[in-house]
């Protein structure tokens, strides 16, 4: 019996790495392609896949990045742990996706980026900090991962605030706000203008503030985020421009008025 039930762990185990006939794309150093079934992935990366009647074996060395085409379920699961606030159960997850040879396969970065947020609702900011220092140190070669490399910039730069280090934030906010993607400029802007109010300097975080305003489509959440500081600020600060931003606001964003 007890035999039984380490041959059936070890199946299972087994389950967390590989799904039967799992579609994958490597891209080589020479940005030629492989493709076809994943047949096995070893300790050092070295993929084994096969292509109709050919298997191809390629060491990590010999490929640029890999991915699948099916999103393993350990991942899902951990996703949908994390969704429902199951921060402990979901950082486990993540944690066994990270180790496991998918690793290899396009989800490190995910999963180590999953990991980091369930860490940092847990009240364990420092941990977080580790990671995410540690993912964000060069831009992924899979251009389909620059979502989770940007998000894990933004969660490093949230915790950096939170924490009073605006030193350490700034120069993350700076390349988020570089990025050619709307919303993390305007968020960085939103997080300097944070910095600034935290430092009492409220009308370089209303000028601040006001860089999302003027400059970024009606549309966009970050934005209606701004006219709320920029209207509780100049409020503060007995300015009568609050009343325009305060129209802006509840014509664009009503949500957010109140």
């Amino acid at each position: 019996m007890k035999r039984n039930i380490l041959i059936f762990g070890a199946l299972l185990m087994c389950s967390v790495f590989l799904q039967a006939n799992e579609q994958v794309v490597v891209v080589k150093k020479d940005n030629s392609q492989a493709k076809g079934i994943l047949l096995d992935v070893d300790g050092a990366g070295t993929l084994t896949i096969q292509d109709g009647q050919f298997k191809t074996k390629l060491k990590s060395s010999e490929y640029a990045y890999a991915r699948i085409a099916q999103e393993p379920a350990d991942y899902s699961n951990a996703e949908k742990l994390l969704k429902s606030g199951k921060f402990a159960e979901a950082e486990k997850l993540y944690s066994q996706v990270a180790a496991s040879k998918y690793k290899f396969l396009g989800y490190e970065l995910p999963a180590l980026y999953g990991k980091a947020t369930c860490l940092e609702k847990l009240g364990k900011d420092d941990d977080a900090i580790k990671i995410l220092t540690s993912v964000t140190k060069s831009e992924p070669v899979d251009k389909q991962l620059d979502l989770h490399f940007y998000n894990s910039k933004r969660l490093l730069s949230d915790i950096y605030i939170k924490q009073n280090k605006f030193d350490l934030a700034y120069p993350v906010l700076t390349e988020l706000g570089n990025t050619n993607s709307d919303n993390l400029a305007a968020y960085s802007f939103n997080a300097r203008a944070e910095i600034l109010t935290k430092q009492g300097k409220k009308k370089d975080a209303v000028l601040m503030y006001m860089r999302t305003a003027l400059l970024f489509d009606p549309k966009i959440s970050e934005r209606g985020d701004s006219l709320v500081n920029i209207v509780k600020l100049l409020k503060e600060m007995n300015d009568t421009r609050a009343i325009k931003f305060e129209e802006m606001l509840k014509k664009e964003h009503p949500d957010k008025a109140k």
